[in-house]
């Protein structure tokens, strides 16, 4: 990718003849590394979707919808081009140590915005970092660390994975210890655009009420030209301050997530594969969540149980001039393990649902996506093939999914992205 140089330079001095005066100067010299693309994206679906930015991003086909003919509605194919991913991105360096250690800045944005708003500008990343020969302190908003970028998918389509694999970007400071061949990470994270659900819907404030961060712990090791790593992830939510009969509550929900992964690299071919166990992963795009297994019919007191998932996938990159790649994963629900409670009648009659999930009624959702990109610098032309298999049943008293029926959704993908 090519990229702009910028190197600005700031001198001031002050001199004076009076008595006593001293000559002050300061100099002050940096870097700003600018690089982005504009993307162009031709895509066409074979059925109704769930999804974001008018179809850009996807999750998976929709359910079935009968009509008294019992014809499937959602069976409608689904067409679309955009430009709003395109990216700007600055890198700052200073010429001069902080602390002995080599300060740097990142900033990004794209104009991929919200639904009603798609061509609104908006953060990806802004963080500051300094980096000492055994030790990484970060500050701002980037990659949460389940969101592992030496161990991505690397897919045409703006999803990377999702709801497979994790995807969230979110507020946070966090550090590294470097040692030898192994990272040591630690890192307490916060929520601002993709968020935990709950009975407000999605918000950031369920996190933020329950006072601790979202805390993740990962080990990561590099032998020759291949990387491993474990993490664990903590997470605790305040889902309500008040009960339905007008008291104070801080019920809690606490979750875990464990990951394991994995990048081979046999130049020129390379192999990912994450495995991801995940209790309440929601604000990661993913399935699972929480739910309500028991009430107090006098308080309104609510205890709560995790909903599980497992996901896995894998990816096979030949890096050439002409690059194939494929994409494969699937994901699991698992639900709670225990008795829920799916809905709440309340004493206006109104039916409360009491399942706080991405749709809870999935039980699995499968993916295979190959694809090929063209490299002529500075223009990168690719295609993509994307198969998402979702089966959608009833929930059962354990939150698991039975009587499932599959769905199928073809995507194929043209896009164009011009570096600079």
């Amino acid at each position: 990718m090519k990229k702009a140089l910028l190197i600005v330079c700031f001198a001031a001095s002050l001199h004076s003849d009076v008595a006593h005066a001293q000559t002050f100067s300061v100099r002050d010299i940096f870097k700003i590394d600018l690089s982005g693309y504009i993307k162009y994206e031709n895509y066409t679906d074979s059925r109704q979707i769930v999804s974001l930015r008018l179809g850009q991003f996807l999750f998976y086909p929709q359910a079935p919808n009968y009509d008294v003919l019992n014809n499937d509605t959602n069976s409608v194919s689904h067409f679309s081009m955009s430009v709003i991913q395109t990216r700007f991105r600055g890198e700052v360096t200073t010429c001069s140590d902080m602390w002995n250690g080599e300060p740097h800045g990142v900033f990004e944005a794209d104009f991929f915005g919200f639904d009603r708003a798609v061509t609104a500008f908006r953060i990806r990343h802004a963080y500051g970092e300094i980096n000492w020969k055994q030790f990484s302190l970060l500050a701002g908003h980037t990659w949460d660390p389940l969101f592992v970028t030496e161990c991505c998918p690397e897919t045409v389509g703006y999803n990377t994975g999702v709801p497979i694999a994790a995807f969230n970007r979110s507020p946070q400071i966090r550090g590294t210890l470097h040692w030898d061949n192994v990272d040591i990470l630690c890192a307490a994270i916060t929520q601002f655009e993709t968020t935990s659900f709950g009975p407000d819907g999605p918000s950031s404030k369920y996190l933020r009420n329950s006072v601790i961060p979202n805390l993740h712990w990962q080990l990561r090791t590099k032998i020759n030209t291949h990387r491993f790593g474990i993490g664990i992830d903590y997470k605790r939510l305040i889902p309500r301050l008040e009960t339905d009969k007008g008291i104070k509550t801080t019920e809690s929900i606490s979750s875990m997530c464990a990951l394991f992964y994995t990048k081979l690299n046999w130049d020129p071919v390379i192999f990912k594969m994450e495995m991801l166990y995940g209790q309440n992963t929601t604000d990661h795009l993913m399935l699972g969540g929480y739910a309500v297994k028991s009430v107090d019919p006098v308080t309104d007191f609510r205890k709560y149980a995790t909903l599980k998932n497992i996901s896995f996938w894998a990816e096979f990159i030949v890096q050439k001039t002409v690059e194939p790649a494929v994409f494969i994963g699937v994901t699991q629900n698992l639900g709670a393990h225990q008795s829920i409670i799916q809905t709440i009648t309340d004493p206006d009659g109104t039916v409360e649902s009491t399942i706080y999930a991405r749709d809870p009624h999935i039980d699995y959702v499968f993916r295979i996506s190959p694809r090929v990109r063209w490299y002529i610098d500075p223009l990168v032309i690719a295609g993509e093939f994307e198969f998402t298999r979702a089966s959608f049943g009833t929930i059962a008293c354990n939150g698991n999914v039975i009587n499932g029926h599959a769905v199928n959704n073809f995507r194929l993908m043209l896009a164009a992205y011009y570096e600079f």
